[in-house]
């Protein structure tokens, strides 16, 4: 199952092509930041302000390991010996 999302940074014209073999992403927003949290010294200088970081979760739906054994659902069950993969692909562009 795949997530495909789009995010449009309008101000300076990028877009963020998301895609995750995941059934749910979580989008985390940096609404709380206030400029008091300080840059790496590569990232320029001051603080990150409000709204200026984004972090995407793949994930399973909340609510799957209740439905384990059901068909219309996908499992979160990985047994011993077993293999767990879980891919996310970045994609991004200026456009016009």
């Amino acid at each position: 199952m795949h997530v495909s999302l789009h995010i449009y940074m309008l101000r300076v014209r990028v877009c963020a092509c998301v895609r995750m073999y995941a059934c749910a992403c979580c989008a985390c927003a940096g609404n709380f930041l206030d400029g008091s949290i300080p840059k790496k010294s590569s990232q320029g200088s001051g603080g990150y302000p409000r709204f200026g970081a984004l972090a995407l979760e793949a994930q399973h739906f909340p609510d799957t390991v209740h439905h384990e054994g059901d068909p219309r659902w996908p499992s979160v069950v990985t047994r011993a010996g077993h293999l767990y993969r879980q891919s996310t692909a970045y994609r991004f562009y200026r456009y016009r």
